[in-house]
């Protein structure tokens, strides 16, 4: 994966983990993502399949930053 990339993941995902807190899972939608994150459904969809997928990856970075705090 490319810088760019990568980095546009990483928006994604902090964009879905404030709505996720915010909203809730069940009410964010992937317009919503889409428009917080000021980016298109399509380029979403380019990195992610689904809603679920990009729940569990920010679960998984979550988990992970939790992990490195505690080592």
């Amino acid at each position: 994966m490319t810088a760019i990339a990568s980095k546009t993941r990483e928006r994604l995902l902090d964009v879905a983990r404030q709505l996720f807190a915010s909203n809730g899972v069940e009410r964010t939608t992937m317009n919503d993502i889409a428009t917080a994150s000021d980016k298109g459904r399509r380029t979403i969809y380019t990195y992610f399949k689904n809603k679920k997928e990009i729940y569990d990856a920010v679960i998984e970075r979550e988990a992970d930053a939790i992990v490195k705090r505690f080592r």
